[in-house]
């Protein structure tokens, strides 16, 4: 619920159930009874009382919320039992949602292969044999049912038009954390491969040593430059800051920080686009320190981004950048400072376009 509250629930409200087919056939939480490769009655008797919990989150939803509910049913899994299990579910899903005065969105005939029954070979991630996992292209298809559905507007592209550059992490309660990324492709088994990860550890790296920078001095203003996704401004915590101004590069990542921004709360994060009105605005304003990342994919354009707003705006203190090519910054303007220091942040065990990434300093 302390997740739900953070969302505009004047708003349509799609909510995803959890694996719990999933859990019961692998005797994730010890309900099983027996080995069975088939479902038993006792399964399908936790599968009844798994659909009547949700009936009280339902409930505590529509208490908060001013606009429709509708809840995604069970989706096509890649085993027999999984998909017996996930069949009982969705029926009592379907009647918990009638109760409760909720839609029940049931997506299981597009998704299933009409002959075994499982998910689309064609829908999954592959990442390892039997995932059940949707690849990113499959978002498409989840669009149009929206769009059947009457929830988004047909203007909407079927595309996949954003792709998410870190790994979130949420508190779950005071000693879980969840991680929220999407890269179906990815498994434990190849995670160093992950850009994202990569992206991710690079960027902490960054928030760790601007921290020593900021613990000591007084608070005061900060400007991040090249934010995407919002990641880095709220992995810096405001406790040691007078406020940050979040800049991007482009109306999607715009977009995409402010949701970041509201879900985790920070009221204290200003969020602008790089543009002609930004650099006039901030001709006026002091900065105590200018951090700034440069992604090995959109690498010059950062690069220039940094170099216009240094010349619009000269922070009291020092400019910490950090890239994956060192070498370029020789060649870039950045008025009197120059690169005092240069920390490496990156490893031999990330993909390769993150292993020389390295923060400067510049003064």
């Amino acid at each position: 619920m302390e997740n739900i509250i953070r969302c505009d629930l004047s708003r349509p409200t799609v909510l995803m159930i959890s694996s719990d087919a999933y859990y019961q056939a692998t005797n994730f939480l010890k309900t099983r009874q027996g080995v069975e490769p088939h479902a038993t009655e006792h399964d399908f008797d936790v599968m009844d009382k798994t659909a009547e919990r949700y009936r009280v989150l339902l409930e505590d939803c529509k208490k908060i919320a001013s606009g429709k509910l509708y809840l995604v049913g069970s989706t096509p899994q890649r085993s027999d039992i999984m998909v017996e299990l996930s069949k009982r579910l969705n029926v009592g899903l379907r009647r918990v949602c009638e109760e409760t005065g909720v839609g029940f969105l049931d997506w299981w005939d597009e998704l299933a292969d009409p002959i075994t029954g499982h998910l689309r070979a064609e829908l999954s991630a592959n990442a390892y044999a039997g995932d059940a996992h949707f690849k990113i292209e499959t978002t498409g298809l989840f669009i149009d049912l929206l769009k059947q559905e009457g929830l988004i507007s047909e203007a909407i592209g079927s595309v996949v038009d954003y792709d998410w550059t870190h790994v979130f992490e949420c508190e779950v309660n005071k000693t879980e954390r969840t991680r929220i990324w999407c890269e179906p492709s990815i498994s434990p088994n190849n995670a160093l491969k992950s850009h994202k990860i990569a992206a991710s550890h690079v960027a902490q790296k960054t928030a760790d040593i601007l921290m020593a920078f900021l613990l000591p001095a007084p608070k005061e203003p900060i400007a991040v430059l090249n934010v995407r996704d919002g990641y880095l401004p709220t992995i810096i915590p405001p406790q040691v800051h007078a406020g940050c101004l979040a800049i991007t590069g482009s109306e999607a990542d715009l977009q995409t920080a402010r949701v970041v921004f509201d879900f985790y709360g920070r009221s204290d994060i200003h969020l602008r686009k790089s543009d002609a009105s930004l650099l006039d605005d901030i001709a006026s304003q002091s900065f105590s320190y200018v951090i700034a990342e440069i992604h090995p994919e959109s690498l010059e354009e950062d690069e220039r981004r940094i170099e216009t707003f240094l010349a619009a705006c000269d922070p009291t203190g020092d400019v910490l950048i950090g890239t994956p090519d060192p070498g370029r910054l020789e060649k870039l303007e950045f008025g009197n400072r120059r690169v005092v220091t240069l920390m490496p942040t990156g490893n031999r065990h990330i993909p390769e376009i993150w292993q020389n990434y390295a923060v400067a300093i510049l003064r």
